[in-house]
Order: C-alpha cells, then structure tokens, then sequence
C-alpha cells in the first residue's frame, strides 16, 4: 500500500518512511538535477499507449529447497583451501548464483556457506531474485526498486528492506549475517518487464537507478580482491554472464587502484563446459577452476570440502 502511494503521488518515500527531507518530490533543493520521464511510453501498439494491457495471471513459482548430496573430489579440495586461505587473509569470497542453480536445489548450500562466513558477499540475476521475493498481487518489484531508488538504495538493499522473502531465503540469511546482496537484471530477463502501466517510463529508470547502485557496491568488493593472497569467485551456473561482470568491476578497479590483480581464483560450478568464461579470467591473469555436475550437488561437495579444509581434517 505504501509502495503504491508513492509510485501513484508526489511523495517521497525517504520522508514517508523515515521522516527525512521534504515531503514531495517537487520540494527538491533548486539545482538538484532530475529526470523528466513521459508519463505513457510511446508505442506502434495502442494497447500500450494507453496502458490498457490486461493484468497477467501471477505465477507463483517457488525453487526446492533440497537436492542430491555431493561427495568431496580432488576439485572440490583444491577450491576449498583456495577459498580458506582467502579467509584467513580477510579476503573476500563472493558467489553469485543464478536461477539455474536456484532451480538445482543450491538454496541451502549457500545459505550453509553464508552462515559458516565462508562467502562474505552474494550476487543473484534478476531472475534468481524473483524466485527469493516472489512476485504476487502483493508484492510488486517494480514498487520495491522505485522505493529503493528514491531512497539511493540497491536493488538488493531494497529487497531486503521491502521484500516479502521467506525466512530460508538467500537474501533473508544475508542480510541476518550483514552480508551485502547485490542483484544484477537484464532487461527481458522476467515477465514484469513485458508489462504495460502506468508512468511505464519509470519502470526502466529505477530499474536502472537500482541496479547502478549495486554494480558500484559489487565492484567496491571486487577492488578488495588485489594482493596476495586475493579474493575468490564462486559463479553458480551463468558462466559466461558472471565472468564478463567480474571482469567488468576487475578492469574499474584497477583503473582506480593498480595494485596487483594476479592472484584471485574464479570458481565455475555448472553442468556445462564454458570455455568462453575461462578465456575471460584466464586473459585477466587469474586462476580458473571447473566443477562439472549437477550445480547443487556440486555445490554441496565444495560445501563439505570447506567444512573438512576449515576445520583441519584435510
């Protein structure tokens, strides 16, 4: 309701919800540069322009929470101490985790593995969110990131201040462990964005607005990432996408700050080959490894390898 109060008036959500700054947007500090959007999107499809599109039927579609138990393998150890002497060195250890690998059943793992700090940050697609944050009459992300843009929020931040997750959810276990959520959209990547609506235009500027928010604090965590030892990438499925947006942070980061970028480690876990993703962090210098499976179980292997690496048994 408050969502859509916002999104339908004037009214700022920072004073709606924390009492800070005025009241409407049109109460802004003269000088203060803002984006003037069109109120209807401009279409060849009448039924777009005058936002006459019918509602779609919400469907509710809700990952597992379980999957197969994977077993210690030599690739799963040598990940494992990569990742522990990463830790022991305060460095930071990211996964990002697609709807693929929701779909697998990684859930859990990655919870564990939030909990255990063995990953201080996560990464989802925009897709992954959506099954963490259900879409519902309810629920609209749409209003959730135009909250968190008007609020200078990521997407991620917002998701977890507004969104309805279930308490197992990785961005409910995230932010109970102060770790940062950051979420990453492709436009086309979920139905809403086929949707028509009212002030349609914002829906593209928040989106934006979000999720720009969430690259500078994705590469903030990738600049910590230089020196010896460095930091570890877990990519859970999505190689390729997840590759070519860490190199893209890699690059911004050593533009500000060229320290040596040599020694951090990228984990692929995936039922598929992706050469392309190896080449990307193989031209950056960095070590590549490949976990071929079933992503959860997978997954789970590097888990317990964690387990037994951190604990001395191996």
């Amino acid at each position: 309701m408050l969502a859509q109060l916002v999104s339908m008036t004037n009214v700022r959500a920072e004073w709606l919800l924390c009492g800070v700054g005025p009241m409407m947007a049109s109460d802004a500090p003269e000088g203060l540069e803002t984006l003037s959007l069109p109120r209807t999107l401009g279409s060849a499809f009448s039924r777009l322009d005058t936002n006459l599109l019918a509602a779609l039927p919400v469907a509710l579609v809700v990952a597992p929470n379980s999957h197969d138990p994977g077993s210690i393998t030599p690739a799963n150890t040598a990940a494992a101490r990569i990742i522990a002497r990463a830790r022991s060195a305060d460095k930071p250890v990211w996964v990002c985790v697609g709807k693929e690998a929701l779909y697998s059943g990684a859930r859990p793992v990655v919870s564990s593995m939030l909990e255990k700090k063995y990953v201080t940050g996560i990464s989802l697609t925009a897709a992954a969110a959506e099954l963490e944050v259900p879409v519902s009459p309810v629920v609209d992300t749409s209003h959730i990131a135009k909250l968190g843009a008007q609020a200078g929020f990521g997407f991620g931040e917002a998701l977890c201040r507004w969104g309805k997750a279930a308490d197992d959810s990785l961005i409910s276990v995230a932010q109970r462990m102060n770790a940062p959520v950051t979420i990453h959209p492709e436009f086309g990547e979920v139905s809403a964005h086929f949707k028509a609506g009212l002030r349609g235009a914002e829906a593209g500027a928040v989106l934006g607005a979000v999720a720009h928010v969430d690259l500078l604090i994705f590469a903030e965590n990738i600049r910590r990432f230089s020196g010896s030892p460095g930091g570890v990438f877990i990519a859970l499925g999505d190689g390729y996408r997840f590759a070519n947006l860490f190199r893209q942070a890699l690059r911004v980061a050593e533009q500000i700050e060229p320290e040596p970028y040599r020694d951090f480690a990228f984990v692929l876990v995936d039922h598929v080959t992706d050469l392309t993703a190896e080449h990307l962090i193989g031209c950056n210098g960095g070590q590549f490894h490949f976990m071929k499976g079933d992503i959860a179980s997978e997954a789970d292997g590097l888990a317990k390898a964690c387990d037994a690496v951190f604990d001395g048994d191996i």
